[in-house]
């Protein structure tokens, strides 16, 4: 996970053996402290990259952006 300096600023690292043709989702949970929160007047946004390695060698890199916001309901 990097911030939109391109720092990094979380890492999460699975290995899986997914045989050739079959498919299989991976689910993870992380924790960023202190998250800057996005909002129309700031919208800080992070970038999760996701790779996926065979033997070493990327076979899929992907980046999705996201955003973090706070609701509270009284």
């Amino acid at each position: 996970i990097f911030d939109n300096g391109g720092n990094q600023i979380g890492c999460i690292e699975t290995i899986e053996e997914i045989p050739t043709g079959n498919q299989r989702e991976i689910f993870h949970n992380t924790v960023i402290n202190n998250p800057l929160l996005w909002s129309p007047d700031s919208p800080m946004l992070y970038t999760l990259r996701t790779l996926v390695l065979e033997d070493g060698k990327v076979l899929d890199d992907c980046a999705t952006s996201f955003g973090i916001r706070f609701f509270s309901f009284d």
